[in-house]
């Protein structure tokens, strides 16, 4: 054999070599049940954490003597202590609602909530009214704050999970996962976002959920290195009629309702420091 089939057989014998042992190296893709199993447990682990998110409500009732528009945005951020059960949130509002007559009146609001002891206490600024504070008792129910909390739980509920792909969130690797949970469960936790009251209050626990919502998707995105959720997001369209939340023409024609909500992660179990502003001593107390 020539010098130059050698080199050539040898060349080759490297490249398989190197190619068997990159084989060999690369991890074990994860199946979906692998990863939603292994960010539960992650969830369970967390201490602490900070929270940003995005929102945008819209909500229409045509005919009848309640007919409205309410259109609202607005941007948060805060934190949340599990082990002590504290958290603080601030939220700035946009909201376009129900005037005199027909007219539709613009305002800005901001928002600040603090969950200390057992008790909720939100702050509302709102032009020409002033500062209010307000307190609600909320000992034994504090995960209704714990957003975290609510997705996992909404994780745990799900029917179907679909692995959709990767990407990137804030420089992070992230597993991309398509969530079906169960609708009921949906509802509620949709229904208990910050400002979601302001919607009108329109109980709708008593029905059939799946004829109310005509789509939603709700995603989930996941640390590829540590299992931490990074960001979620959920889109909820609803279009009811009469019938389907036992009401008549006479009351309204059509409602229509568009949820959008972005929330980014950050954070974990790093110290938190959460504490209740002096003014807030003399808040009203309201019931829930």
């Amino acid at each position: 054999m020539s010098i130059y089939k050698r080199f050539i057989a040898g060349f080759t014998f490297i490249i398989l070599a190197l190619l068997i042992l990159a084989a060999g190296c690369q991890s074990k893709s994860l199946s979906t049940q692998e990863i939603l199993s292994n960010t539960t447990s992650a969830m369970e682990k967390i201490d602490s954490y900070k929270i940003a998110y995005d929102m945008v409500l819209d909500m229409e009732i045509v005919g009848g003597e309640q007919a409205m528009k309410i259109a609202m945005d607005g941007t948060g951020t805060g934190a949340m202590d599990v082990i002590n059960k504290k958290m603080q949130m601030a939220l700035d509002l946009n909201a376009e609602i129900p005037g005199a007559g027909t007219s539709q009146v613009k305002m800005t609001m901001t928002m600040e909530m603090f969950m200390v002891d057992g008790w909720l206490y939100t702050k509302m600024t709102i032009p020409m009214s002033g500062v209010k504070w307000t307190k609600t008792k909320v000992e034994g129910n504090e995960i209704s704050q714990d957003q975290l909390a609510q997705l996992a739980q909404l994780m745990k509920s799900t029917i179907q999970t679909t692995l959709t792909g990767t990407e990137k969130v804030n420089g992070i690797d992230c597993y991309v996962l398509q969530i079906t949970p169960n609708m009921t469960e949906l509802w509620q936790w949709m229904m208990s976002q910050q400002g979601s009251n302001l919607a009108g209050n329109v109980d709708l626990s008593q029905f059939d959920i799946s004829k109310l919502i005509k789509s939603y998707e709700l995603k989930y995105w996941i640390s590829k290195t540590d299992f931490n959720l990074i960001k979620a997001k959920a889109d909820v369209n609803m279009d009811v009629d009469p019938a389907a939340v036992g009401a008549s023409a006479d009351d309204f024609e059509r409602m229509t309702m568009l949820i959008n909500l972005d929330m980014t992660f950050s954070d974990y179990n790093k110290s938190v420091d959460i504490q209740l502003p002096a003014d807030a001593v003399n808040a009203k107390e309201t019931s829930q």
